[in-house]
């Protein structure tokens, strides 16, 4: 409340130079309901002068007290393509050597957020104190279990051993991964298998590195698409 009364303050002198005094918020939402309140009046009244962002991942948190005094714009997610060329220009620059196929990890754990890749891929780098960063290495920093390990499950269901699928999935399991990310893994290796014919070049497809792929199509070839329905 107290930082919010000083910007507000602040606001209240117009600019030197500029046409405009700007205020950036990220996060918006973590703010208190007193410093939401403190706002209000600002927000009602501004000076021609005065202009403020407000940032959030979390817009539902917002008074629509708040909401009803702004404009509002939906940014989309960035394209994964355009996220991998933006990280692997960062990885040249600051001459970090870095496996596409660990960068393309990064892009899908981030899901299309610039700040989020770009704190996964610092975290990284910081954490692999020697040599090239490889998948291996990145898979182990941020727990994500190698996609051939939910494939080499899907196989061993099909044919039908009911040992060996409780005992591969117990590995799985005991390797630390959540319940919920391992549903949502293995349903994506089950959408992967039932449209192998349709999956993207592997150098677009940023779920799947080379090895995966070329076992996703070979595991298709065996089975029947109705199958994989049931």
């Amino acid at each position: 409340v107290d930082d919010v009364r000083e910007l507000i303050e602040f606001s209240r002198y117009p600019p030197s130079v500029a046409k405009f005094k700007i205020f950036i918020i990220d996060e918006v939402h973590m703010l208190s309901k007193q410093a939401f309140n403190a706002l209000l009046k600002t927000l009602e009244e501004p000076p021609k002068y005065l202009k403020f962002i407000f940032a959030t991942t979390e817009v539902k948190k917002i008074p629509i007290t708040v909401i009803s005094r702004c404009q509002r714009y939906n940014l989309s997610r960035i394209k994964s393509e355009e996220l991998f060329n933006y990280l692997k220009k960062i990885t040249i620059k600051e001459k970090k050597v870095i496996e596409d196929n660990a960068i393309k990890l990064i892009v899908k754990i981030s899901e299309g957020s610039v700040r989020d890749a770009l704190s996964l891929l610092d975290r990284a780098i910081i954490s692999n104190n020697n040599g090239s960063l490889t998948l291996e290495k990145t898979q182990e920093i941020f727990g994500n279990v190698n996609k051939s390990y939910y494939i080499d499950l899907l196989e061993i269901i099909f044919i039908g051993d009911q040992e060996k699928v409780i005992s591969h999935y117990r590995n799985l399991y005991n390797s630390g991964i959540e319940p919920s990310l391992f549903l949502n893994e293995f349903l994506e290796i089950l959408y992967f298998v039932k449209n192998a014919t349709y999956i993207e070049n592997v150098s677009t497809n940023f779920s799947l590195n080379d090895n995966d792929y070329k076992k996703i199509v070979s595991l298709s070839k065996k089975l029947n698409s109705s199958d994989v329905l049931l």
